[in-house]
This record gives structure tokens, C-alpha cells and sequence, in this order.
């Protein structure tokens, strides 16, 4: 019984494990602007399930399952040690902040 904020890993038969889900790496490509859209069908409800590092993105329409953009992060030097990490930005970057 553990909260995950992103839900649970789960197994072959969709049953849930007691393994955090880890959000999935980058962002999703801009959405088509003006007439042209993709396809008005919802194809994923969130990043989980697509496969691999594809994530749940608007198409312009509906959903899709697409290649994520990922961030250009600056190289950063914290002065500091943190036992279980650093924490990311909401462009997946690394802070000078240590994960709790």
C-alpha cells in the first residue's frame, strides 16, 4: 500500500504492483495550427499507454501516441550531495534541489 503519484507499474495481467510509475522523459511536440489536424480519435488516455518513451500528445484533433522532444538542458554543478537525486525542472532539467 504505497501512494504513487503517477500510479502503479503493472503486471502481464493488468494487475496492479507495488512499483511507482516514472514519468516519462520530454514533452510533446507542438499540436497542428490552423485547418489541418490529425486524426479526431483518442488513441491514448495518458504516457502509459504508449510505448517505450512515446507519450500521449494532442494531435490537433484527438490523441496520439508520439516521439517526445526533449529538453537542451545547460550542464549544471551543484555544490551539494543528495542521497537520492536531484530534482528536474518542468523541462525535465536537473536543479540544485535534492529529491526527498
Amino acid at each position: 500500500m504505497i501512494y504513487c503519484e503517477h500510479g502503479h507499474e503493472q503486471d502481464e495481467n493488468g494487475c496492479d504492483l507495488c512499483i511507482c510509475k516514472v514519468p516519462k522523459e520530454g514533452s510533446c511536440p507542438p499540436a497542428p495550427q490552423g485547418d489541418i489536424g490529425g486524426i479526431c480519435s483518442e488513441m491514448c488516455l495518458n504516457d502509459y499507454n504508449c510505448t517505450g518513451s512515446m507519450k500521449c500528445c494532442s494531435n490537433g484533433c484527438g490523441h496520439a501516441c508520439m516521439e517526445p522532444v526533449m529538453p537542451q538542458c545547460s550542464k549544471v554543478m551543484c555544490r551539494m550531495r543528495c542521497l537520492k537525486g536531484f530534482k528536474k525542472d518542468e523541462n525535465g532539467c536537473t536543479i540544485c534541489e535534492c529529491l526527498e
